[in-house]
């Protein structure tokens, strides 16, 4: 069984203020969103080399399909919060992209309380123990 490798475009946003890259790969089979991905050639200039895959688009152009796939370095947990932010109108499409990943971080942090990136706040689990009265 073999795979034919499909052209991928890759654009991934960096942890600093306007910094990104984008690249055109061959891939065999597609990340899911929310994957973990590692490219260890833009750690250089990104200074990571880990991502998640934020965004995966398909689109269909002079009869051949176009994949683009949107990547950074936060969590999943994360860009999940901050989608929510912006649905809620708490954070804007210009405020995200000028923000360094701490400052959308704090942000997070101080709309939705608690601590955003832990798993026990993203399922509304008390970080308390529960107390029953028998």
């Amino acid at each position: 069984m073999s795979f034919e490798k499909k052209p991928v475009c890759f654009f991934i946003r960096g942890s600093e203020k306007g910094q990104s890259i984008s690249f055109l790969c061959n891939l065999a089979e597609l990340p899911r969103r929310g994957d973990e991905i590692s490219f260890p050639f833009i750690d250089a200039y990104l200074k990571m080399s880990s991502l998640y895959v934020e965004e995966i688009r398909h689109i269909y152009v002079n009869g051949r399909i176009e994949t683009t796939i949107h990547a950074c370095g936060r969590d999943s947990f994360l860009s999940n919060l901050t989608q929510q932010a912006i649905f809620e109108r708490e954070l804007s499409f210009t405020e995200l992209w000028s923000m360094s990943d701490y400052n959308l971080e704090e942000k997070l942090r101080g709309l939705y309380g608690g601590k955003p990136w832990t798993k026990d706040y993203i399922l509304g689990r008390s970080t308390e123990k529960s107390k029953r009265k028998d």
